[in-house]
């Protein structure tokens, strides 16, 4: 499998990876909130029918208008949070039950007016202790109502509690399980793809050493079928055509001129395979740029990071850096480079073509010329946005935790 595909390959994984993460995070941080919310309003609804029942005794104590108002308007307000709460089915029976509470006081003050106009018109002691009667079992109702939904709301809460922890802990492990899997994925595939690469450079430098040595009956043995294998079957081919050289003088001088075109050739070819290897980054960008700030050269890996192409790139950098104060800093940096200091990486913030915000880490070294005076910046720029991103998310949900 070619170099490149191995790395589309764990890259992709990785991606699908990071997304799933990221869904179990918001699907468990929807459920929390909601819950949360659930358990408030429930613990509102407990602490408003504990202060209503207050409102209540000193109605039944005293039965003034005034009791009767203040019950009325703090019947009132709860009623407000209750039906709003009442869009979910499970609290659909504490509003019923709280409606049901409001006729029943709504009946003892009816019923304490009829008493009070029986004692003025001078009923019967009968009928007077009668609509008594009823007040004392309606308020007996009422208490009983009262308590019910207390009950309930309090069932509900440890409910909607212990649904918020269970949500917390579920996201914690499938966070922690999923950030495993991630980081062993990153890992494995990192190392294999670095001894897929590592191994073959290691049997070309040593069959270039021996080559070099005169010895052209050597076989480079990398059999893979990547771009190291075409690399090692050149090899193998060059060393083949110089067997069939002479051992004469001008046949010698011919073969030290065509070994030297050999080493030529594979120093291109290590070129372009370096080549190669840049363009496949799509997360960076290799650059140069003179002494004014004006790119002198930009990889291709531009458009899959910033979205220009390079012509449309090729001017001073500050035209494509945004106003984020990091980039105060960055100028800082570059400017030092320029006077010839050499810099650690430090972050700087661009415009990408579609008009988002890209995050770069910045590593760049000054140019000399020939009698040591800096002539411009070369420098490798990678995108840190994704990560960027993901750390203040995981930030986010670390402080909700």
């Amino acid at each position: 499998m070619k170099i490149k595909n191995r790395l589309y390959m764990s890259a992709g994984f990785s991606i699908i990876l990071v997304v799933i993460l990221f869904s179990v995070v918001l699907v468990t941080s929807d459920r929390i909130a909601e819950e949360d919310r659930k358990h408030l309003l429930l613990m509102n609804v407990s602490g408003g029918i504990a202060e209503l029942d207050i409102v209540t005794y000193d109605y039944l104590l005293y039965r003034e208008k005034r009791m009767e108002q203040q019950w009325y308007l703090k019947f009132n307000s709860l009623r407000e949070i209750l039906e709003e709460g009442a869009k979910e089915e499970a609290l659909i029976p504490i509003y019923d039950d709280y409606v049901a509470l409001g006729n029943l006081f709504s009946q003892i003050t009816t019923n304490d007016n009829r008493v009070q106009k029986l004692i003025q018109e001078g009923a019967s002691q009968t009928k007077i202790d009668a609509a008594i009667g009823l007040g004392e079992r309606l308020v007996a109702q009422l208490l009983i109502a009262s308590q019910s939904i207390v009950t309930d709301a309090s069932r509900l809460a440890e409910e909607a509690h212990t649904e918020v922890t269970e949500a917390q802990r579920l996201a914690a492990n499938l966070t922690l399980m999923l950030m495993t899997i991630l980081a062993i994925t990153v890992t494995t595939s990192s190392l294999l793809i670095a001894r897929s690469i590592s191994k073959p450079l290691d049997k070309l430098t040593k069959g270039a050493e021996i080559i070099g040595t005169g010895d052209l009956e050597h076989k480079v043995g990398v059999k893979s079928k990547d771009e190291l294998g075409q690399l090692a079957a050149a090899f193998n081919k060059m060393t083949a055509s110089l067997k069939k050289i002479t051992a004469s003088r001008d046949e010698l001088n011919r073969e030290i001129t065509e070994r030297k075109q050999a080493e030529k050739a594979l120093r291109e070819s290590e070129k372009k395979y370096r080549r190669l290897v840049e363009s496949l980054e799509r997360d960076y960008i290799i650059y140069s740029h003179d002494m004014q700030g004006v790119f002198t050269y930009l990889s291709p890996s531009i458009v899959n990071v910033l979205g220009y192409t390079q012509d449309e790139f090729m001017g001073h950098y500050a035209e494509y850096m945004t106003d984020s104060p990091i980039n105060k800093d960055a100028e800082r940096y570059t400017n030092a480079g320029l006077r010839g200091e050499k810099q650690l990486p430090y972050e700087a913030e661009f415009w990408h073509k579609d008009g988002s915000r890209r995050h770069l880490e910045v590593t760049e070294v000054p140019v000399y010329d020939n009698k040591g005076n800096v002539q411009g910046i070369e420098g490798i720029v990678h995108d840190i946005t994704e990560r960027k991103r993901a750390e203040e998310e995981l930030k986010r949900y670390s402080q909700k935790l």
